[in-house]
């Protein structure tokens, strides 16, 4: 990470102003870093990007209005294919799987393996929409030999921080979000072979990686078997 080992005795870093970006998912670590990073540094300056508030000290929120949506033809238009591979864009409702499916077999050979990617996706569609039978939808008209990525917000790990956050949040937000257990992850894989180390919290599924403090996040890649 860029701050790993924050040089805080150096004064020559005491104007530069880190941007930490969407940053509600774990407000508290995100909290706690800038809180280092400002004691260390304290003419610093830490940009954060967040539905929710820190609740530091010196902390001063700005509420910024949504930005418009950008139109489908201006977002295909930052998508391009080349000699080396094919890019589309399906300007679709996940919930929609049979208009996404459709849409993406104009790009993807569903003859071959292809990987499904949810990342930190899955929490915005409640369960009266039935995630996991979307998600099943998708990996039974996938052939075998395909992969599921899922990284979702967990509800069972510091559940007391997490349920406060996830009001915080829904309650400033439009869009309403739901964390959900390992079990309730678990369910996503179901029928499908777990490549190890399996449904792990995310820093610990490549562990080579150094994470500090504990992340709310549970993430796993499954196989759909021969």
């Amino acid at each position: 990470m860029l701050l790993h080992g924050w040089p805080g005795d150096r004064t020559d870093y005491r104007e530069l102003i880190p941007l930490l970006d969407g940053c509600e998912v774990v407000v508290d670590g995100v909290a706690s870093l800038a809180a280092e990073l400002l004691a260390a540094c304290p003419h610093l300056t830490v940009v954060v990007t967040s539905r929710v508030a820190l609740s530091i000290g010196g902390e001063h929120v700005v509420r910024i209005e949504p930005f418009a949506e950008p139109a489908g033809a201006d977002a295909r238009a930052l998508l391009a294919s080349g000699p080396h591979g094919a890019t589309d864009y399906i300007d679709a409702d996940a919930r929609d799987v049979g208009s996404v499916l459709e849409q993406a077999q104009r790009t993807l050979d569903f003859s071959q393996p292809v990987a499904a990617i949810s990342l930190l996706t899955l929490h915005a569609i409640s369960d009266e929409d039935d995630p996991h039978r979307i998600m099943a939808r998708i990996m039974d008209a996938v052939p075998a030999g395909s992969y599921l990525a899922i990284s979702h917000p967990a509800s069972d790990i510091e559940p007391d921080r997490v349920t406060d956050l996830q009001t915080r949040v829904n309650q400033l937000s439009y869009q309403q979000y739901t964390g959900r257990s390992h079990d309730q992850v678990m369910r996503f894989f179901t029928g499908l072979e777990l490549v190890e180390p399996g449904l792990v919290q995310v820093q610990q599924w490549r562990p080579g990686i150094p994470a500090n403090g504990t992340l709310a996040l549970w993430a796993g890649v499954g196989r759909k078997p021969d």
